[in-house]
């Protein structure tokens, strides 16, 4: 009987995974430049919890998720580039709803080669930025998923 119980359990299991939802998507943009020190990395500040991150936020209807992830980086930290369309790669991260809410959401990532920066934006004053050495970056963001693709995509990159 016992094994037969385990058996339904398993068999039930696998099938509301069929039907579960999956995670919502965001899209950010690892901006880097290089400079005579070598590969440098974008962070900036989240705007409530003042925590490093790269620029993210939701995928926007008549952009790729490239372009998205590109116009959020320029409206976060005022930078423009070259974004690749190819995702470097997804993490499955949390995004703070506030109120002590938590959401799991598929983290898409893109690439952007920053060929300069705007005096004025959208979101200036509310973030602070800072360019990283990425060895650096890594320490300083807070998720180790990202920190591993961050190192990852490094060494394809020197």
């Amino acid at each position: 009987m016992a094994g037969a119980i385990s058996t339904i359990s398993e068999i039930t299991s696998r099938f509301f995974k069929l039907f579960k939802k999956p995670h919502p998507i965001q899209v950010a943009a690892l901006c880097y430049r290089k400079s005579t020190s070598g590969l440098e990395i974008l962070l900036i500040t989240s705007r409530k919890r003042k925590k490093w991150i790269l620029p993210k936020g939701n995928p926007i209807n008549a952009l790729t998720n490239a372009q998205s992830a590109q116009q959020e980086a320029y409206e976060e930290a005022g930078v423009r580039g070259n974004v690749d369309e190819e995702c470097i790669g997804i993490v499955q991260t949390t995004k703070n709803l506030g109120n002590g809410f938590r959401s799991k959401i598929d983290l898409h990532i893109y690439a952007l080669l920053v060929t300069s920066m705007e005096e004025n934006f959208p979101e200036k004053g509310q973030r602070k930025t800072e360019w990283l050495p990425i060895n650096q970056a890594i320490k300083r963001y807070d998720d180790i998923q990202i920190g591993f693709l961050l190192k990852s995509w490094g060494s394809k990159k020197d």
